[in-house]
């Protein structure tokens, strides 16, 4: 009768073979054919494992590459950003008023850091207009600098609308040769008319902000009582440009 066969495992002496020293023909328990058979098998494992092997490589390669491809994107993106930033512009003479008076806007907390040191921003127009350009030099304590700041910020931030569309929205145009405080500095201009403005007396200029067209001030002692068009800087009331065709995206300076 056939001997029960002892599936238990044994233990392994130090003697014997370990899987490396195996060879397939060694096998005795398989007739010719099963052999053959084992060895595709066997075969067919390792090129498996091997195709395993290389698909973790090649994901590996391609996730690395998704990496890199993110990082050149995000540099692209970037460089311009931090070349437009611009926290002291070369064409400012007086570093120091110029440096006050950021910090004395960003003390108030009408503007942000990071709005103002960005070049060509409403911002960054309106601090180089009152430091530099602002005939009126306003002292860096004046209590109202703040707002003539802030009103300056509004009229770099107007635009008009030139009838083409870009991206499903019309798109937006500078309003004039002026659109920028430097420019304006140049002109020795005192009645700027930019596009869309029917009426732009006294705006950007010299004059008292509460002269400047559609603004309205508080009373100012000194002034008449009903009058809240004065040549002066004083508390506003209120911005009435209704029927200058301004277009504009309200900055939170006056928001």
């Amino acid at each position: 009768a056939d001997k029960p066969v002892n599936l238990a495992p044994r233990r392994q002496s130090k003697d014997s073979l370990h899987f490396d020293d195996l060879d397939i023909d060694d096998i005795s328990f398989c007739s010719s054919d099963e052999r053959s058979f084992t060895k595709i098998q066997l075969a067919k494992i390792t090129m498996k494992e091997c195709g395993a092997a290389v698909y973790r490589q090649r994901k590996t390669i391609g996730l690395c590459t998704v990496v890199a491809c993110v990082i050149l994107a995000c540099v692209a993106v970037l460089l311009p950003q931090i070349a437009k930033h611009d926290p002291m512009p070369e064409s400012v003479s007086d570093t120091a008023r110029y440096r006050d008076i950021k910090s004395r806007i960003l003390e108030a907390g009408v503007s942000t850091e990071f709005a103002i040191d960005w070049k060509g921003s409403p911002q960054h127009e309106a601090l180089l207009w009152i430091s530099e350009a602002d005939g009126a030099k306003l002292d860096v304590d004046d209590e109202m600098l703040v707002q003539r700041y802030s009103l300056a910020v509004f009229f770099f931030s107007t635009y008009e609308v030139d009838g083409e569309e870009e991206n499903g929205e019309n798109k937006k145009v500078h309003l004039s040769d002026y659109s920028s405080a430097i420019s304006m500095a140049k002109s020795a201009s005192t009645n700027l008319k930019p596009k869309g403005w029917k009426n732009s007396t006294n705006w950007m200029t010299k004059h008292g902000y509460c002269s400047w067209a559609g603004v309205g001030c508080h009373h100012k002692p000194g002034t008449d009582l009903e009058k809240i068009h004065y040549d002066g800087n004083y508390g506003v009331t209120h911005l009435n440009l209704t029927s200058n065709y301004v277009r504009v995206s309200i900055p939170g300076e006056i928001a």
